[in-house]
Parts: C-alpha cells; sequence; structure tokens
C-alpha cells in the first residue's frame, strides 16, 4: 500500500541559504522554508509541496498544492525516482504538464530526476496528479510554483547529470538579466540527508523517503538568482555520497 509523506510549505519563514548582503532568516522547527523578498528581479517564489512514497508499489501519485494569485505564474514539479523508472504523465487539476528534460542511470540502482512545467497554473489548489510507466517502490516529488515569469517563454536552459557517487551538480548557462536557476537532486539513500546547498542556492526543500541505506532515496533542490548572463554551479552536498541525478532549469523574468 502506499504511505506517503506529505509537507506543505509556504511563504512564512525563511531562506536556508541567502546570498552574501541578502538577509534571509533560518529554517523553523515546522520544515516550513520561505524567503521574504531576497529577488533581484520580478520572478518570486510562492510555494512548495513535497511527498515521498515509500511502502508498497505504485503507478500513481497525487500532490496537493496551493498556487497564489499573483500575475505570470509558473508551476514546476520535479521527481524522482530509480534510475530506470519513469513518469508517463503529469497534471495539474485537468491542465497537463510539459516534459522538460530527464537525467538518471538507466539501471534499477540508480537515480532519476525529472522536471515537467505548466505555464500560467489556475490559482487554487487543484492537485498534482501523476502516472508512472511501471510501477514503483520508492518515489519523491517536489511541485513548486513562482510567479513574474515570462508568460510566452519562460524556460530557457535545461541541464542534468548524474553519476555514481560524488558531489551533485551542474552548470547551467543564462542567457536573461535576472533570471532565476530552479533545480533539483535525487541521490540513492536514505542516510544521504540532510543536504547543504551551493553557494547563492536557497534550499525549498530536503527529505528522504526512507531512512533504509539501499532501498531508500534522499531528495533536495531550490533557487538561485542569476542577475547576469553567464555559467553558474547548481550544486547540492549529501551527508553521504551515493548515486545521484540531477536536473535544473533557467526561468526568464517578465519584461
Amino acid at each position: 500500500m502506499t504511505a506517503p509523506i506529505v509537507q506543505r510549505l509556504r511563504d512564512t519563514t525563511a531562506a536556508i541559504n541567502p546570498v552574501a548582503a541578502e538577509v534571509c532568516d533560518t529554517i523553523d522547527n515546522d520544515c516550513n522554508i520561505a524567503t521574504p523578498d531576497c529577488s533581484a528581479a520580478g520572478i518570486e517564489f510562492d510555494a512548495v509541496s513535497t511527498i515521498a512514497h515509500t511502502v508498497g508499489t505504485t503507478t500513481t501519485l497525487t500532490v496537493p498544492h496551493l498556487v497564489g494569485s499573483e500575475s505570470n505564474r509558473l508551476l514546476l514539479v520535479l521527481v524522482g525516482v530509480e534510475g530506470n523508472e519513469s513518469v508517463a504523465s503529469l497534471a495539474y487539476g485537468s491542465s497537463p504538464l510539459d516534459f522538460l528534460t530527464a537525467f538518471g542511470s538507466g539501471g534499477a540502482t540508480g537515480s532519476r530526476m525529472e522536471i515537467w512545467s505548466l505555464l500560467a497554473p489556475a490559482p487554487g489548489t487543484p492537485d498534482v496528479a501523476m502516472t508512472f510507466t511501471t510501477a514503483v517502490d520508492v518515489a519523491g516529488v517536489v511541485v513548486l510554483s513562482y510567479s513574474g515569469v515570462d508568460p510566452i517563454s519562460p524556460i530557457d536552459a535545461r541541464v542534468g547529470a548524474w553519476a555514481q557517487g560524488g558531489p551533485p551538480t551542474v552548470d547551467v548557462t543564462t542567457s536573461t538579466s535576472d533570471a532565476w536557476i530552479v533545480g533539483g537532486v535525487d541521490v540513492k539513500g536514505g542516510d544521504t540527508t540532510p543536504f547543504t546547498p551551493g553557494l547563492g542556492i536557497t534550499e525549498r526543500y530536503d527529505f528522504q523517503s526512507g531512512t533504509a541505506v539501499s532501498a531508500d532515496h534522499s531528495y533536495a533542490g531550490g533557487d538561485m538568482i542569476a542577475a547576469v548572463p553567464g555559467t553558474y554551479t547548481f550544486n547540492f552536498t549529501p551527508t553521504v555520497e551515493d548515486d545521484w541525478a540531477m536536473v535544473a532549469v533557467e526561468i526568464r523574468p517578465a519584461l
């Protein structure tokens, strides 16, 4: 049977890893992560919801999420599974999401990360529902919503990587001023969390599917501001290194 662990987070406390002079608070005891107005551009973080599937196998998962009413909204969904598994479809209410990119080992003992998007999601609380191509026994799903994005073409760079050990990291080359980079990582093993976000990254989530060293996975991710076009390092350091997969995208701001 499915025994999901759901965490609902909104912009009510503070960011974990602020950039230099930006003053942001720390995570509270309720696992709620948020940021005061630390943005350098029009993009703003709205909310994050997570779910971990840990018991038995399933071909579907549903994540409740609340999207705010700010203008120029964007919904991103990151999914971490075993390396030989994948998502068949994703929808927010009745609106299907678009697949952006995925990276993984391709093997049952590795990890795979996918990222999907929906432009202009309706404000409110429709669930995010997904169907997997095959039954999964371990999965981590993250729903992130933002506002102030380009209302026509919000996604530019799409990158990712995977490796059998070592620190999870990717380089993202942005093309727009005041863009944001959003991404996440799936690391094999329930002992690999907590994570330490890289320089300039605000961690939005950090959780595990369970504590088993070989059977479970751990997940972390967040966003960073790319004030000028260039190449930025997006990275997270796990407590213990293991097989990992990471994806990241560039979000363009509204003009």
